[in-house]
């Protein structure tokens, strides 16, 4: 009798589950937990609340980052919150699944070793010596004419051409300054393009050399979250090339603040240098002495990939490390890794160390050397992306998973594989002699079988945006921000296997398809970050009349950047209903 009637209490729960699983008519119905990091109490109870409330709006997975990628360098207490917020998974019936494998923010990994960072090269940079020592010296010297803005007619800065448009927004203002007598105020508002020059100089300049650019800005009364972007630096050719994606940390506090940009050249000759428009609607700020210099050893990468040479420019001579001169590395690209403030990280707002030559050097005094080295870039305010053929990263990562595996053992994991925007410019990625496309889908098959040599029964899910001819994958002319090339094709390296979820609302239905067309099941990133709730609900609808059409659409994840997660409750009833 006993056994019967748990046998009967056995039978009426899986009733009420499959009763329950059979209103959903997808079976991933996830949560993205972004930036809990795990760091205390208060984080725990975030992800306890999330948890619960997805629960009861039937989710069923929830995707964390939560530093899981850096589990070696945890105390006692992350592990214990870890093990809280995995039970509250459990107690709610919703999976948990990490978060692993970021290639476009390398944080985890430079905690590890910094010079696993993707590196522009520097090409024949000259050195002179003096008194034992090595330093650089400008080939040829490089200068804004009139950067301190001092010589104007009206508003014509002479030197420097005015855009079209941008006349009624600039002022010279000679009450507030930081050098000399004048400066320049700019009041944009949300009718001028963002991102677009508004003041620009062409300068000739010298192919594969690192230049550092730095000016004075003031910044008062912006919207603009990401701070002023007040520097561009185009390159021109055939085709014309970026050459500059970062962002400085300028708060909208009036204080005025020196901004320190470096640039490689790559293989343009000229280039344009630009102050240009914040990316946000209205924005009111001052620049000040704009100026230019090539720099040296800064930011020097050293590893396999990413070989120094020093070679004497007269005799044709490689000199050799260790015997004619000293170890060449910055000492600033080994501090440790801020992962809160990562813009203090790979700065160029430091002098660059000298060679050093040795008691025994073959290396004359006053002798001419060209030097050859790489060196990362960062990407807006902090992304440096890993070199993906330096073999070191792929022990790193398995190291990492072995950990992971041991702690959580997840069934599920997502691989976080989107906007790499650096990579095949370094020696490890020439001599291998592939596209980027190929490269790019080789370092997932090796991040798929580090996986399922712990667990050959794991589901990989990916986001899709570097496998996506309509996404960051496109056949797009000329180079993606610092990568050599595109990603053209990558999609044909990657298994089969893998679970693609597609983020980008206004290309849902070419991005479901191509994937679709692969064999590829898929899934769905939807954002919850917008202002305006109406928009939320109305790009939920939209996803959901488009993800319809397609049978292998396993579901779709809540997506929030912004800690937004109010709208839990309307993620069900637009998107998992049936």
């Amino acid at each position: 009798m006993k056994h019967t009637f748990l046998y009967l209490m056995l039978m009426s729960v899986l009733a009420v589950f499959s009763a329950r699983a059979e209103e959903y008519k997808y079976p991933n119905r996830w949560v993205f937990a972004f930036g809990k990091v795990l760091d205390n109490e208060s984080s725990v109870e975030e992800l306890h609340q999330i948890i619960k409330t997805g629960s009861e709006h039937g989710i069923n997975g929830l995707v964390l980052q939560g530093q899981l990628d850096r589990l070696e360098t945890k105390t006692p207490e992350y592990f214990t919150r870890l093990k809280q917020v995995e039970k509250y998974c459990y107690e709610y019936g919703v999976e948990l699944i990490p978060d692993v494998f970021s290639a476009a923010w390398g944080d985890a990994i430079y905690l590890r070793d910094k010079n696993m960072a993707a590196g522009l090269p520097v090409k024949d940079a000259l050195f002179v010596v003096k008194d034992a020592q090595a330093t650089p010296v400008a080939d040829p010297p490089v200068n804004i004419a009139n950067g301190g803005f001092e010589k104007y007619q009206g508003k014509q800065i002479t030197g420097f051409t005015l855009a079209e448009k941008a006349e009624p927004l600039l002022t010279v203002d000679t009450k507030e300054f930081k050098a000399g007598k004048a400066a320049l105020h700019f009041k944009v508002d949300g009718n001028y393009p963002p991102e677009t020059p508004l003041l620009s100089q062409e300068i000739t300049v010298t192919p594969y050399r690192c230049y550092r650019i730095e000016c004075w800005v003031r910044v008062d009364n912006t919207d603009n979250a990401w701070g002023v972007f007040p520097v561009s630096v185009l390159g021109l050719g055939e085709p014309n090339r970026d050459l500059l994606y970062t962002i400085p940390d300028t708060p909208p506090d009036s204080k005025w603040r020196k901004v320190v940009f470096g640039f490689n050249t790559v293989n343009y000759d000229k280039v344009k240098i630009s102050i240009t428009t914040p990316a946000g609607r209205n924005s009111n700020f001052w620049v000040d002495d704009l100026k230019i210099e090539e720099v040296g050893l800064v930011n020097v990468l050293r590893r396999p990939g990413t070989p120094v040479t020093v070679r004497s420019e007269e005799k044709g001579m490689v000199y050799e490390e260790g015997r004619d001169y000293f170890r060449i590395e910055d000492p600033e690209i080994n501090i440790p890794f801020d992962n809160a403030f990562p813009f203090r990280n790979y700065r160029f707002d430091h002098e660059a160390q000298p060679i050093r030559l040795t008691m025994g050097s073959c290396i004359a005094e006053g002798e001419r050397l060209r030097v050859s080295y790489y060196h990362p870039m960062v990407v807006y305010r902090g992304q440096v992306s890993l070199c993906l053929s330096e073999p070191k990263l792929y022990d790193l990562w398995r190291e990492k998973i072995e950990i992971l595996h041991r702690v959580l053992a997840p069934k599920k994991y997502l691989l976080s594989m989107d906007e790499i925007r650096a990579g095949g410019t370094c020696a490890a990625c020439k001599s291998r002699g592939q596209s980027m496309a190929r490269i790019v889908g080789e370092c997932v098959t090796k991040q798929v079988g580090i996986i399922r040599s712990f667990n050959p029964e794991a589901e990989i899910y990916m986001w899709g945006d570097m496998f996506d001819p309509n996404h960051n994958a496109s056949n797009r002319q000329g180079a993606y921000f610092h990568v050599n090339e595109n990603f053209y094709g990558s999609w044909n390296y990657i298994p089969k296997d893998i679970v693609i979820i597609s983020w980008w609302l206004e290309k849902r239905k070419e991005s479901l398809t191509h994937f679709s067309e692969l064999g590829h099941r898929t899934m769905t990133g939807i954002n919850y970050d917008s202002p305006n709730p109406d928009d939320s609900k109305n790009n939920a609808k939209l996803w959901l009349d488009e993800m319809k059409n397609y049978p292998n659409c396993l579901g779709a994840i809540y997506t929030s950047w912004g800690n937004k997660y109010g709208f839990l409750g309307d993620f069900e009833d637009l998107m998992l209903k049936k």
